[in-house]
């Protein structure tokens, strides 16, 4: 049985739209966003590694009531803005953004906020990007998805 899952990363909270076969779509909100996320954690641009260490314990803790999402194959479909912005920066092909390819990434921005001159790289510095970063990344870590296809996503069958 497959399962297609499209994500929404909003500034104050998220949803999770599930689309199993034959039966009605399901939306689960995560009480966390951007926004609320960079709020809580961040007070450096870009974000100390101890900002961004606090800012993944807390969606850990946001995402964690939702898993395990599937039993098996799953796709996980996001277009937002941010997320083309990292498939960007992953050099990804096709529409899709593999789990390794966002991992680059996150290891770039983890250097800058380790302290690597932000000059040497053009990932955008904004909390919100990182939030976003950080969002996508333990959703599809927890969540056990191998990347995210860059359009498309469920059909409302209500």
């Amino acid at each position: 049985m497959s399962t297609n899952v499209f994500l929404r990363i909003g500034i104050s909270s998220s949803q999770l739209s599930i689309q199993r076969e034959d039966e009605d779509l399901e939306v689960r909100d995560i009480r966390l966003g951007t926004g609320l996320l960079a709020a809580q954690c961040f007070r450096h641009a870009p974000p100390t590694a101890i900002e961004s260490e606090r800012a993944i314990e807390v969606v850990e803790d946001a995402i964690m009531p939702h898993t395990p999402l599937h039993d098996g194959f799953a796709n996980l479909y996001n277009h937002d803005t941010l997320t083309l912005k990292i498939a960007e920066l992953a050099e990804a092909t096709e529409g899709f953004l593999s789990i390794d390819q966002l991992e680059r990434v996150f290891e770039r921005y983890a250097a800058i906020s380790l302290g690597r001159p932000t000059t040497q790289d053009v990932i955008p510095k904004s909390a919100a990007f990182a939030a976003h970063l950080i969002m996508l990344r333990e959703v599809m870590h927890h969540m056990k998805f191998s990347g995210i296809h860059l359009s498309g996503g469920p059909k409302n069958r209500q």
